[in-house]
């Protein structure tokens, strides 16, 4: 199995019916920007999402295709048979709370996608009325505006700052080094962006 390890700060809150759905590269996409910005094939799709990982995932009557923002020449990707996937109408597509996408059929069943130790997709059909305990350990906080790695942070007075940073953003997503310091208010559980820095940073330590 393919283990994620690139550490980001940003949840992705991706549901399944929204008209809008944001990615882990700043965009948030609708049907109508997907047909324009990333040339989604003629069919009739009914649900969007997207997963931890920033691919985009369609599914309708037409079937479970997904899409890499990082890579666009690549087009989209067709699920089928040889992946695991037996096909049929697709009528809902999200993350799941272990960060695999989960795909809902019409006929009742239930697919979830993992990855495979050469990075392949592969969809294993799961019970249909599984039940997964999960410990209630964590808590999701609100996302930052991107999702950035090589940072540090620092605790003033009730809000944490953090400066600068990469993540890979925009579309076709590429990596950026920002120029803004992110400060999160832990009391009203938001955040905020302070005006651009002189020089862009990552790895720069506040305290």
């Amino acid at each position: 199995m393919l283990l994620l390890v690139s550490w980001s700060i940003r949840i992705v809150s991706s549901q399944p019916g929204l008209s809008q759905q944001p990615d882990v590269f700043g965009n948030v996409w609708t049907f109508k920007s997907l047909k324009r910005d990333a040339s989604l094939p003629s069919g009739k799709w009914e649900t969007f999402s997207s997963d931890i990982y920033g691919f985009l995932w369609v599914g309708g009557e037409s079937g479970l295709i997904r899409f890499d923002p990082r890579k666009p020449e690549n087009g989209w990707k067709v699920f089928e048979a040889k992946d695991g996937y037996k096909g049929g109408e697709v009528t809902a597509v999200n993350c799941s709370v272990d960060g695999m996408m989960r795909v809902n059929l019409k006929s009742g069943e239930v697919y979830e996608v993992d990855v495979d130790g050469k990075g392949n997709q592969i969809a294993n059909e799961i019970e249909k009325n599984e039940k997964v305990e999960y410990p209630v350990a964590w808590k999701a906080l609100s996302p930052m505006p991107y999702s950035v790695h090589d940072v540090f942070g620092a605790e003033l007075n009730g809000k944490i700052y953090i400066p600068g940073g990469q993540a890979t953003h925009g579309f076709p997503a590429r990596l950026t080094t920002f120029n803004r310091m992110f400060i999160y208010d832990t009391e009203k559980d938001a955040w905020q962006l302070s005006s651009p820095m002189k020089i862009k940073r990552r790895y720069c330590s506040v305290g």
